[in-house]
């Protein structure tokens, strides 16, 4: 603050006052920048009194470059990264107890200092990997990779065996099971088998760079509770699950939270992945999504979501998880009813995995619930309270008063009677047992065979051949949330180089975007013949 104050005195007086921005010619030019090398040379250090200061203020102590290391003797390679992927090999590190791999968590990029990297380095340590988050077409190598080659070189260590590699480029998913696979590249016995340059997180079947990934594991204690939901865009999915988390987190002091969300493009009426960790101790450093297997309690909002060619919303599930769909077949009365509509409903795909690992499963028609008190469409509520019924995060009645304390708070704005009815509701979801039903899971599921035909018919009507192509090979992949298993030459045999599309294909994707089954129709004695109703109408079905 003493230096702020100092540098504001000096702007305001007119003795200081100077101009900024103007072009120098070719024979000053080069002198006026190479003047602040002294500067930049002194960065180092500041930043590192200004680390001490931060760490007196916050509790927490960094340095420019941090080293960690959870073996018992002595590591032979390091793993050099920065930014969010330090606690994701960090994390992995700590899990695998490795002894032979070490990281080096880069705080100071800019300016680098290429003395405290290599001080930072063990003497042990006879290779490093690289993890860069951005690509340098054309390049030998990234800008931390290059940076860390010249370092040891002008160190006098250049015999260390350097790897470069590439991760997470367009916000992709960083996972534990890709540290893994860097580490198991780098301890091959013979330097001439190691991948480098490597990327992690693709399938690059064109110029062979990816590592092979193995099974994805968590690495997080078991007394953090991993939940899933899958929402419809404004049914209030997200909404709710932000307040959750806030009930949750304040629900005592040491109660650690984690919220991730993912949005479609078409945001309204798009889907939505909510991924929520909870822990009543144990510090949550987990940057990346939930993996598959992993997640004790998995909701689906929106019946469309587990048809055949939708979402594998049963993949996050672990064994002896709980699953919820909210369904209108829960309103139907016979149980047979409900057994033969939920086997044509719900994929087989999905069926075979709640059998095989024990699911627990449960139903419940939100949308009816909701409409009866008047909320028509906004089950955030309903599914909130089903959450804190089935997955024990909180006790229920402790859970079932803070939602109403949230829902006084949030909705008091509009009324008494909204306030009323969202605490309607909740006593509904609570008391009555006939809202909420659990499936009993025959054996048959265990083997329940797709119907390859109807996964793929709405694809088979297209007659051009190329279009065929990209929407089979590209879009239905993607479409099903599973765009990271495509490998690289799929995008070029669809002629993708360079992010070229073909257009004019929307029209062949298949989602639900009126889930409420009401058509629009148009009112003769109230139109004013203003054609806004043409592009305002979101299903194009005025009529």
């Amino acid at each position: 603050m003493l230096f702020i104050k100092s540098y504001w005195r000096k702007c305001t007086k007119k003795i200081f006052y100077s101009q900024r921005g103007t072009a120098q010619n070719p024979d000053v030019f080069m002198q006026l920048v190479e003047s602040s090398n002294q500067y930049y040379n002194a960065t180092p250090d500041f930043f590192v009194e200004a680390l001490k200061d931060f760490a007196k203020v916050v509790g927490r102590a960094y340095k420019p470059y941090e080293y960690f290391y959870y073996g018992t003797t002595a590591p032979t390679v390091a793993i050099v990264v920065m930014g969010s992927g330090v606690k994701v090999v960090q994390g992995t590190l700590k899990n695998l107890k490795s002894e032979q791999a070490c990281l080096v968590a880069v705080r100071m990029f800019r300016p680098w200092s290429a003395s405290m990297f290599t001080n930072a380095i063990p003497e042990s340590v006879t290779r490093v990997a690289v993890l860069d988050r951005t690509r340098e077409g054309g390049s030998q190598g990234e800008p931390l990779y290059l940076d860390v080659c010249t370092s040891l070189m002008h160190m006098g260590r250049g015999s260390v065996f350097v790897a470069g590699g590439r991760y997470g480029l367009g916000s992709k998913d960083f996972t534990p099971r890709m540290v893994k696979a860097v580490i198991l590249n780098m301890l091959k016995n013979k330097k001439a088998d190691i991948q480098r340059p490597f990327t992690v997180g693709i399938d690059d079947d064109v110029t062979h760079l990816s590592l092979p990934l193995g099974k994805p594991f968590c690495t997080l204690d078991d007394s953090v509770t991993q939940c899933v939901f899958f929402g419809f865009g404004s049914d209030g999915t997200v909404g709710g699950n932000k307040q959750a988390i806030k009930i949750i987190g304040e629900y005592h002091d040491n109660m650690q939270v984690q919220a991730y969300f993912e949005y479609d493009a078409k945001k309204s009426s798009g889907w939505s992945v909510s991924h929520l960790r909870f822990s009543p101790g144990e510090n949550i450093e987990a940057p990346f999504r939930i993996g598959e297997g992993q997640a004790g309690y998995v909701a689906c909002h929106n019946e469309s979501y587990v048809q055949a060619h939708m979402f594998d919303v049963a993949k996050f599930l672990k064994r002896g998880g709980t699953f919820f769909l909210n369904t209108t077949i829960a309103s139907l009365e016979d149980k047979e009813q409900r057994m033969a509509a939920l086997e044509t409903l719900v994929s087989p795909k999905i069926l075979r995995k709640i059998a095989h690992r024990d699911v627990k499963f449960y139903i419940m028609d939100a949308g009816r619930l909701a409409s009866q008190f008047g909320l028509t469409g906004r089950i955030n509520m309903i599914c909130m309270c089903v959450f804190f019924r089935l997955s024990g995060v909180l006790p229920i009645d402790d859970a079932i008063s803070l939602l109403k304390a949230s829902i006084r708070k949030t909705y008091s704005y509009r009324g008494e009677s909204v306030v009323k009815k969202n605490l309607d509701i909740l006593d509904a979801v609570v008391n009555d047992p006939h809202n909420l039903m659990q499936v009993e899971i025959p054996d048959s599921w265990k083997t329940m065979i797709a119907n390859k035909r109807f996964l793929s018919r709405h694809i088979e009507l297209i007659s051009d051949e190329k279009t065929r192509k990209f929407m089979t090979e590209i879009v239905d992949p993607i479409s099903k949330l599973e765009g990271d298993n495509i490998p690289v030459s799929k995008f070029l045999e669809n002629h993708l180089l360079g992010g070229v599309m073909i257009p004019g294909t929307s029209k062949y994707e298949k989602r639900n975007p009126n889930p409420s089954g009401k058509t629009p129709e148009w009112n003769f004695d109230s139109c004013t013949q203003c054609n806004l109703c043409v592009f305002v109408c979101p299903h194009a079905a005025i009529r």
